[in-house]
């Protein structure tokens, strides 16, 4: 006999992908690239990178991408791009950047996904995916799971 989730064919994974480009002029910028406290990249970004990985349906997304070790010099610039981030093939970025959080050596600076300074960019959903999606797409609510069963 099947169970709940084997009957609607529903996958217990959601697969996340990100892509990122670099600007180099004075030097590679060291990256580091987190999606729910996994470390999928730590190094100097050369170019462009995309990875992916996966992250249980009812967890709520985190995505970091850290900048660090850039030397600042007025007529050239090393930069990361957030390029594209998807869930399951829901476009999330560029689409949502309103909705990321960009804290810097220069403070806090505007939703965006150009990383000019030293920090970390980050997207928390604080809620499992698909029930922020719904929300942020103005699709309505999806129904929370009960826990307790009914009397």
């Amino acid at each position: 006999m099947k169970n709940f989730l084997e009957v609607l064919d529903s996958k217990p994974r959601l697969t996340v992908r990100i892509s990122l480009a670099a600007i180099t002029d004075n030097g590679m910028p060291r990256a580091t690239i987190r999606v729910n406290g996994l470390c999928l990249f730590d190094n100097l970004l050369e170019s462009t990178w995309t990875g992916s990985t996966e992250i249980p349906l009812l967890d709520p997304l985190v995505v970091e991408v850290m900048m660090s070790g850039k030397q600042h010099a007025v007529e050239r610039e090393t930069a990361i791009i957030v390029q594209n981030l998807t869930v399951d093939q829901c476009e999330v970025m560029p689409r949502f950047g309103h909705l990321v959080q960009y804290v810097h050596e220069h403070g806090t600076g505007p939703a965006t996904s150009y990383l000019g300074f030293n920090g970390c960019w980050r997207l928390d959903t604080q809620q499992p995916f698909y029930t922020w999606w719904h929300n942020v797409t103005a699709q309505g609510w999806l129904l929370m799971p009960s826990v307790d069963p009914p009397e």
